[in-house]
């Protein structure tokens, strides 16, 4: 059965990753006002989906995933005609992007041990920061898509990591989590010897931007919770 969400804003799109058959996805997320949370799945580098974009998709109603929080798109194993299933309503103004990010629930990672509760909005008191080196795969064979190669995040060299408190209720912390917002792994892929400076360009300890983390849990690995998008916005004191 298709059902249709027509109010889900986007917040965020992590670094692609293999699926069995070979392709590529990209974990796409955000909210909606009518269902809350929502993880879409798979999307591709094309998939017409940007941070901010309020848009109307056809999902299928048994996704086969555990995670209540995640919408199958139609035409999942079609690329080509997945893409006709999403359509734009309108992409949000600044204004409306703080105004929007303001009103969202605010989690701890504790909250989100259930299955209806896999992916939420972390308003972090952030205390570390990393870009650790990572061993490669050798031999990998990388997708082209168009001119360009896809890599995946377990192709790069160096994997970004935020150490942060979440709530003052919340066992778990501090968290040590992976960041995987593809625009982070984007600004790697395009300066090669200066990865370091990723966090820097995603003004993380820029004490001018508020920040919020949307967080998500891995499929198999359900405990495992890693930094999907990081949402940030100069504050209103600073000049």
């Amino acid at each position: 059965m298709v059902k249709v969400i027509d109010d889900l804003v986007i917040l965020g799109r992590a670094a692609p990753d293999s699926m069995r058959d070979g392709r590529h996805s990209l974990c796409s997320a955000g909210y909606s006002p009518t269902i809350g949370f929502v993880r879409l799945f798979p999307t591709y580098i094309d998939t017409p989906l940007h941070r901010w974009d309020e848009v109307t998709v056809r999902v299928e109603d048994e996704s086969g995933d555990y995670r209540l929080q995640s919408h199958k798109l139609v035409y999942s194993n079609n690329p080509a005609k997945l893409n006709e299933n999403i359509s734009l309503n309108r992409i949000l103004k600044r204004s409306e992007k703080i105004k929007f990010i303001e009103s969202l629930p605010i989690s701890s990672i504790d909250d989100l041990g259930t299955k209806d509760k896999t992916i939420g909005l972390i308003k972090p008191q952030i205390i570390g920061v990393d870009v650790v080196p990572r061993e490669c795969e050798d031999g990998k064979q990388l997708t082209i898509f168009g001119s360009e190669t896809i890599k995946t995040k377990s192709d790069y060299d160096f994997m970004p990591r935020l150490k942060y408190y979440c709530t003052p209720k919340c066992g778990q912390c501090p968290h040590n989590q992976q960041l995987l917002e593809h625009g982070a792994y984007e600004f790697m892929r395009k300066n090669k010897g200066n990865e370091q400076d990723v966090l820097e360009n995603l003004r993380i300890l820029d004490r001018n931007f508020d920040k919020w983390f949307l967080v998500g849990n891995m499929k198999h690995h359900p405990a495992r919770f890693v930094v999907i998008s990081v949402l940030r916005f100069k504050s209103s004191g600073s000049c």
